[in-house]
């Protein structure tokens, strides 16, 4: 928690600086339902995410 009060200050400061990368938009998302999964099914809630190619 610490360090993202650190990453906080350091943007608000415009002392952070950010490397622009690629990345799979696909597997991101893949990542992300997996992550959250868990609390959306607990909570009988709905997720759906469309993606046109």
């Amino acid at each position: 928690m610490i360090n993202e009060v650190l990453d906080m200050a350091r943007i608000e400061s415009g002392k952070m600086t950010l490397a622009q990368e690629d990345f799979n938009l696909p597997d991101l998302v893949d990542n992300l339902i997996t992550l959250i999964k868990p609390v959306i099914d607990e909570h009988k809630h709905n997720f759906d995410i469309h993606i046109q190619s």
